[in-house]
């Protein structure tokens, strides 16, 4: 009988709502929040190399990978075209009234993290998934295990000492957001697939534990590293890795039943995660002015930003039912 990760779903779900917490500057959920993409990444990475491992022959596995990058790429380009208004908005303002090159705005439209250069600027996970998958394969294949080890290490430590610890190193954030900085969290998800039979040995109770407790780390060093000058919740903490493996591995092991159909749970998750730059920027240009700046507006703008979400959801999940091609958007 084939495995229902359930849990899994249910936390994909709270990782969607994690990433709205960190665009809306929700406190204390902005801080949890950057365990979202993470999670996503190593249990992306996971699902892929357990279906891809089980193939017999390259040929089968060539054929896997190019599906992979046809559904992430389809994914991508339907919310594209859905964020198009947006992206004309960023590309007049770049090129047009900050004078930019086209090429510059090409950079950052493939490389949106920082700018929503193309629209969407969460979009950056998906691409750097798109692009960090083929990647790994080539590396691992050439660099082998050990080698990936080497390049994960030397990767992480660098993007904690630019993004935890760049209030002092005063490092550039270069990749934070795009596929290098994915690189450990596949190398991770490859090595849960790898050992997928292992994984049923570990005790639900003692993970939990285990969570808990790295839970409490994670908090606690974000908030020192406040309070030494540093941001409350930077893209990679030194406890993000540790804390996300053993995030993933409750996830896996947690399975409750579900009165709600899991796949549409599953999708919301992914449709949550793209929608959710509309609301956001309609609420900063027709809502924010009427608010202060104050723990209130933060709450107002994120429980405005997910409810949005939701009721978009709803209404997405009536025309998917009828049009197949709304089936692309998750």
């Amino acid at each position: 009988m084939k495995k229902e990760y359930t849990g899994v779903d249910i936390f994909k779900i709270c990782a969607a709502f994690g990433v709205i917490a960190i665009h809306t500057d929700m406190p204390f959920l902005k801080v949890v929040g950057r365990l979202s993409v993470p999670f996503f990444a190593i249990i992306s990475s996971f699902f892929f190399f357990k279906h891809f491992f089980s193939l017999d022959n390259d040929i089968e596995k060539k054929k896997y990978l190019f599906k992979f990058e046809k559904r992430m790429g389809l994914l991508i380009l339907g919310w594209q075209i859905i964020y198009l208004p947006l992206a004309i908005e960023y590309f007049k303002r770049l090129v047009i009234n900050q004078h930019n090159s086209i090429i510059k705005y090409l950079y950052y439209f493939v490389y949106p993290g920082y700018t929503n250069a193309n629209g969407w600027g969460q979009s950056w996970y998906l691409i750097a998934m798109l692009i960090g998958i083929p990647v790994f394969l080539f590396l691992i294949k050439y660099c082998h295990l050990y080698g990936m080890f080497l390049i994960s290490g030397m990767l992480e430590i660098y993007y904690i000492a630019a993004n935890e610890f760049g209030f002092l190193t005063k490092l550039p954030v270069w990749g934070t957001l795009y596929f290098p900085r994915l690189i450990v969290y596949i190398l991770i998800g490859y090595l849960f697939a790898k050992n997928s039979a292992k994984l049923t040995n570990f005790k639900e109770k003692n993970i939990l534990i285990s969570l808990l407790i790295m839970f409490f780390i994670f908090i606690i060093e974000n908030y020192l590293i406040k309070l030494c000058g540093g941001l409350s919740n930077s893209e990679e903490a030194i406890s993000t890795v540790p804390t996300s493996i053993i995030l993933v591995l409750f996830s896996l092991k947690y399975s409750p039943k579900l009165k709600m159909n899991a796949l549409m749970i599953r999708n919301c998750s992914t449709f949550i995660y793209c929608a959710q730059n509309y609301p956001l920027q309609l609420f900063i240009k027709k809502c924010s002015r009427f608010l202060m700046s104050s723990v209130i507006a933060e709450v107002v703008f994120f429980f405005f930003v997910s409810l949005t979400c939701i009721i978009l959801f709803i209404v997405y999940s009536g025309l998917a039912k009828r049009y197949r091609v709304f089936r692309y958007l998750v």
